[in-house]
This record gives structure tokens, C-alpha cells and sequence, in this order.
């Protein structure tokens, strides 16, 4: 026997799927929260790589010219961003165990042109 379980029904022990998913949805909001602040921290230049190629799904040469600058110092602003949150100690704590980066091939990487950090980043919105 149960230590209090003498005034359940049945319809007490049935999961609330909605529940849930509000549940999950509010901790999403709350990982997105964070990654979006810590973004804000980014140099200005990085900042608004990121920025316009994960949210306003900008590629490297509309970035390129928004910032008047070379594809190949947006390709580096972009590494440098992603380097920094990899590394970032708040985005860390607060994701904790949950989030595992993959460990993406070379021949994954190719046929995705996606990031592990990238890849963590898109499937979290």
C-alpha cells in the first residue's frame, strides 16, 4: 500500500498529456530565453551573423552584404559566435545534461552544412 494513496481515482493516475507539452513548452521558452540573451552578449558583428542567418534564415552572402563586409569574414563572425556559446557557462548550466552536442562527420557535415552547434540551435526553436 501507498502512503497516500487512499484518495486516488483512477482519473488521478491517467497522465495529462497536455500537461506535458505545457510543461516542455514553458522550459523551451526558458533554454530559447537564455540563448537569445547570451547572443546579445556577442560582439556586434557576430551577434547580428547569428542573428540574421538562424532567425531571419539569411544565407552568408544576404549577411555579407547587410553588413557590408566579405562571405568570408560573415563564415568567421558566425564560427566565432558559435565558438563562444559552445562555450558559454550560462548556456551550459542552464541546458545541463539535456542537451548533447553531436558529434557530426565530415560526410555528415557536407551533405548538411550543419554544425553540431547549429544543429543543436535550429532543432531547439
Amino acid at each position: 500500500e501507498v502512503l497516500g494513496a487512499e484518495n486516488l481515482t483512477i482519473g488521478d493516475t491517467i497522465e495529462d498529456n497536455g500537461a506535458v507539452n505545457a510543461f516542455e513548452e514553458a522550459e523551451n521558452a526558458v533554454y530559447f530565453r537564455v540563448l537569445l540573451e547570451e547572443v546579445e552578449t556577442l560582439p556586434q558583428n557576430n551577434k547580428d551573423t547569428v542573428k540574421q542567418y538562424y532567425f531571419d534564415n539569411a544565407d552568408i552572402a544576404q549577411i555579407a552584404d547587410n553588413l557590408k563586409v566579405a562571405e568570408r569574414d560573415v563564415r568567421r563572425y558566425k564560427d566565432k559566435a558559435l565558438n563562444e556559446l559552445r562555450k558559454n557557462k550560462r548556456i551550459k548550466e542552464t541546458y545541463g545534461e539535456e542537451v548533447e552536442f553531436k558529434h557530426i562527420t565530415l560526410t555528415a557535415f557536407k551533405s548538411t552544412w550543419t554544425s553540431s552547434t547549429e544543429w543543436e540551435v535550429l532543432h531547439k526553436q
